[in-house]
């Protein structure tokens, strides 16, 4: 690393940075209190696409192949091409998510799932292909953070 930093760009939006970026292909990907995921050109910061939510994103944006998937307060999970930023899917919960995905190995052979929690005090286990329910958990509390998997199941990203 060099002994001393330089802003290489700048990307402009309506409110601050809350999420932790995502590096996808030669894209950053990063939530907004201005309600809206953005992609960005990693070497420039032009940018590539935004997509509209309708609460402020302050989960961390997971990518699983060719989808984002990101939590919003505006209580969904939403799906959206990583190239495009179109909308695949959105899956709803009764509160806001504020903490990032966990993607893992599904039951079968090939399937993900993205384990999410949410204020609605349940951990929900969403299939990435469909944006359909597996399962859900309830908690004695929101669930603010990410979910960990231990045992059988595996973090994949």
């Amino acid at each position: 690393l060099p002994a001393r930093f330089r802003v290489a760009w700048r990307a402009r939006t309506g409110g601050p940075v809350l999420s932790t970026p995502l590096l996808s292909g030669r894209n950053v990907v990063f939530g907004s209190a201005d309600k809206t995921v953005r992609a960005v050109r990693f070497d420039t910061g032009k940018p590539v696409w935004t997509y509209a939510t309708r609460g402020i994103v302050e989960a961390s944006p997971k990518q699983v192949g060719n989808l984002v998937i990101v939590g919003s307060s505006d209580r969904h999970l939403h799906a959206v091409d990583a190239a495009t930023g179109k909308p695949r899917w959105r899956y709803k919960t009764d509160d806001k998510i504020l903490g990032a995905a966990t993607i893992a190995a599904g039951a079968r052979p090939g399937q993900r799932w993205a384990i999410v929690g949410s204020y609605d005090n349940r951990v929900h286990c969403v299939d990435v292909a469909t944006g359909k329910r597996v399962w859900t958990y309830e908690t004695d509390n929101y669930v603010n953070g990410q979910p960990v998997l231990a045992g059988e199941k595996r973090d994949l990203v």
